[in-house]
């Protein structure tokens, strides 16, 4: 059941304060985020209008505000302001192998984990190359691999290159990249035709520098 009263309304306008900020200061991707929450927009936008521009009775509000809305205000607030480096999963949580990894042995436990990359980093923390469920397929699908023998991350690592992968591409962006910014990168297709399969995190959003998180489609999804 829902809850009205004067101390979420009073948020609600404090709130909004913030949302006036954000949209005065960063316009272009208020407007962008603004596009896929227009309902939504519109709707508080309304509804500050009216508790702003209509006198207060007895001193209250004409009518208070319900906690679904400011929930769904502090939402879109988040939205705008929330960091890839915060929804993302940090290094230390980061699942890796080490490049000795038999190959087969890690597309068993990405099939395990449920993840099609995983990044094998150097003794900086800096990615070396990227282990796909998509490049081990290609692997065994060619002619030149031999099932008769085993190989390690390690002796297939050109395979693994980050910029060799046929259709995914791998992409490093700044601690302070918003989230959804980051999401629009998952969305469709880059010039070649291949599509982001994550993104890597870093200072300043250089490949050479130690990665302090990783962000997946699903990492995004909601932002």
């Amino acid at each position: 059941m829902a809850t009205y009263n004067a101390e979420i309304t009073q948020k609600f306008l404090d709130e909004y304060k913030t949302f006036e900020y954000i949209e005065e200061n960063d316009p272009h991707r208020f407007e962008m985020i603004k596009k896929q929450n227009y309902v939504e927009f519109n709707a508080l936008r309304h509804i500050r209008n009216c508790l702003t521009h209509t006198p207060k009775v007895n001193g209250d509000f004409p009518f208070h505000v319900a906690d679904y809305v400011l929930e769904t205000l502090e939402e879109i607030i988040n939205k705008l302001v929330v960091k890839a480096y915060d929804v993302g999963i940090k290094k230390d949580k980061i699942k890796t192998l080490s490049p000795d990894t038999d190959v087969l042995h890690a597309m068993r436990y990405m099939d395990q984990l449920h993840i099609t990359n995983i990044p094998i980093f150097d003794e900086k923390g800096c990615v070396r190359y990227v282990v796909s469920m998509r490049t081990i397929f290609s692997i065994l699908a060619n002619a030149e691999y031999d099932e008769n023998r085993s190989y390690t991350i390690e002796d297939l690592k050109d395979k693994f290159d980050i910029n060799k992968s046929k259709d995914l591409y791998y992409l490093f962006l700044a601690k302070d990249t918003f989230a959804f910014d980051a999401k629009q990168y998952f969305i469709g297709y880059n010039k070649e035709h291949k599509r982001c399969a994550l993104i890597f995190i870093t200072e300043h959003g250089l490949r050479n520098e130690p990665v302090l998180g990783i962000v997946s489609p699903g990492d995004v999804f909601n932002i």
